[in-house]
């Protein structure tokens, strides 16, 4: 059965000054036994650098395992009614993910590449496949980004960085939108990233420095 996430992709400020929230985790067998196996996450902080969530339990809406994930990792208590204002993104990525990088390539100006840190039929390397690694062999990003049917992100801007704790990783932070798209690890968090930052870019809620040769 294929493996359905739902993802917060939670934005702050406006302009140059827009950040994302991410999550780092790292390993520390000693004081967290209780959540982490040794070997789960191979490397430490900030090499694992992604967006809040988690997976769907059987019989839950997208909705109530979003609402579910938020409050176990970060002690946020969502209403029905903000989750029902958030924009709720489905990507079926055979479907959209070529969509989504030819849109951001145009805003990007030919850039996707350098920004996504890889070409989508370039071998992944085991480290970005994280409990996936025992599972696929010697993949491009396109097989293991495609074998994945669907996956949940609820977007929305929140207006400024509110100190949040992460209690199931490293930390929350806070990076701008430039660092965000550099250390976000995971290749479906990636993509999501790079279609919302177009989305905001085209509305003028996200403005990029354009260097003119």
């Amino acid at each position: 059965m294929t493996q359905v996430t739902v993802n917060l992709l939670l934005a702050s400020g406006k302009g140059h000054n827009l950040s994302y929230l991410l999550q780092g985790r790292e390993v520390d067998i000693s004081h967290k036994t209780d959540k982490f196996k040794s070997g789960e996450y191979p490397f430490y902080w900030p090499g694992n650098v992604s967006i809040f969530g988690g997976h769907i339990d059987d019989g839950e809406t997208p909705q109530q395992a979003f609402k579910r994930e938020i409050k176990e990792e970060l002690k946020l208590y969502l209403s029905d009614e903000y989750v029902s204002r958030m924009d709720l993104r489905t990507y079926r990525w055979k479907e959209d993910t070529d969509r989504i990088l030819t849109e951001a390539n145009e805003v990007f100006q030919g850039n996707v590449n350098g920004f996504l840190g890889f070409g989508l039929d370039e071998k992944i390397p085991s480290c970005v496949l994280g409990k996936d690694r025992t599972k696929y062999v010697f993949v491009t990003y396109r097989d293991w980004i495609f074998d994945r049917s669907e996956d949940h992100y609820f977007a929305a801007n929140i207006g400024e960085s509110t100190p949040l704790t992460d209690y199931e990783g490293f930390g929350a932070i806070w990076p701008p939108h430039w660092v965000a798209r550099s250390v976000c690890m995971v290749p479906i968090d990636k993509i999501a990233l790079l279609d919302d930052m177009t989305k905001r870019v085209k509305t003028g809620e996200l403005e990029i420095k354009v260097i003119k040769k």
